[in-house]
This record gives C-alpha cells, sequence and structure tokens, in this order.
C-alpha cells in the first residue's frame, strides 16, 4: 500500500508523457546515492518489517537510477543490507525508455502478490 505522500508523488510523475515499469524486484545497489544518508543504524529494529513498506519510486534518468521520493526508507533499506527491493521505475523521456528496454526491460521480474 502507498502512503499519501507517495501516492500523490506517484501521480505527478504517472503523466500521460510518462513511462513506468513495475512492481519489479530491484537490486538496490543500481540506485544513485546522491542526497542519502547512511548515518544511523536502525538494522536491530525488529518491529519494522520490510514486507510491510510501500514501494520505492524510482526514475530512470540517462542511464541511471535515482530515489524520486521515500529517501528515508531508501536509506533505512540500504542501512539493513537488503539486495532487492519491490520498485516502481518511472521513465520520461522516449531515449530513456528504449534504453532502459534494452538493458533492463527483460531481466527485472514483476511482482505478484496474487
Amino acid at each position: 500500500m502507498l502512503t499519501r505522500q507517495v501516492a500523490s508523488a506517484l501521480h505527478d510523475y504517472l503523466g500521460e508523457k510518462n513511462h513506468y515499469f513495475g512492481v519489479v524486484k530491484f537490486p538496490l545497489r543500481l540506485i544513485q546515492m546522491d542526497g542519502i544518508q547512511l548515518e544511523a543504524d536502525d538494522s536491530a529494529e525488529a518491529d519494522d518489517h520490510t514486507a510491510d513498506l510501500p514501494p520505492l519510486l524510482i526514475e530512470y534518468e540517462s542511464g541511471k537510477f535515482y530515489c524520486i521520493e521515500q529517501k528515508e526508507l531508501f536509506a533505512r533499506l540500504k542501512r539493513r543490507k537488503v539486495n532487492a527491493y519491490s520498485t516502481i521505475i518511472v521513465l520520461k523521456e522516449s531515449a530513456d525508455y528504449k534504453r532502459f528496454m534494452k538493458h533492463y526491460g527483460h531481466v527485472l521480474f514483476f511482482i505478484d502478490h496474487a
């Protein structure tokens, strides 16, 4: 389930001209760490289950992946050394879509919650 803040950000990114790909299991090591702080260590928190958290919104631009929203969630996942996480990937430009499909479009796995 998406939070209101994430849902409104998703609404802004899912306009007519944008493409999106997801929900996929995505390797977090591919996401740029720009503006992400990994200071605190909350890896011992057992009551906060990763499976209950919303998917990350990631933008693919010029051959790189960026965390759009939820930077705190992304930092928490990185601190906990989560390898892959549920993600929605947003692509704004046709060139980015073509590049993404060429390199990643056939290797990512959609998540089926049914």
